[in-house]
């Protein structure tokens, strides 16, 4: 699935909106908790491909630094994103990406 970059700005403004909303209807808690499930929206959203992009989206905390050195290469990076199960709990995390900085961390000594 691909949105185009007017799309995604729409869905962001309207998530917006929503808590405006639900900030006049609902407890400081519930609201806290409306917050929270959409930011973890919006971080998704700005995962998800945008139409006429080609190959793979870079994951979610994964600065462009190991995207370009290690991701790119890797064999687990697809159109939707990472499919390493490490990487998607916790960003940077994975064998690839901590052999890429040992290696570098070495080399600069």
């Amino acid at each position: 699935m691909a949105f185009s970059p007017d799309e995604k700005q729409m869905i962001k403004e309207a998530l917006s909106l929503y808590v405006q909303l639900a900030s006049q209807q609902y407890s400081p808690q519930q609201v806290e908790g409306v917050a929270k499930i959409i930011r973890g929206i919006v971080t998704k959203l700005d995962t998800v491909q945008v139409d006429g992009e080609e190959g793979a989206v870079k994951p979610a905390g994964i600065s462009d630094e190991w995207y370009e050195a290690v991701c790119i290469a890797c064999e687990k990076l697809s159109s939707s994103g990472c499919a390493d199960s490490i990487t998607s709990k916790f960003p940077g995390k994975c064998d690839p990406i901590l052999k890429y900085e040992r290696t570098k961390m070495l080399a600069s000594r």
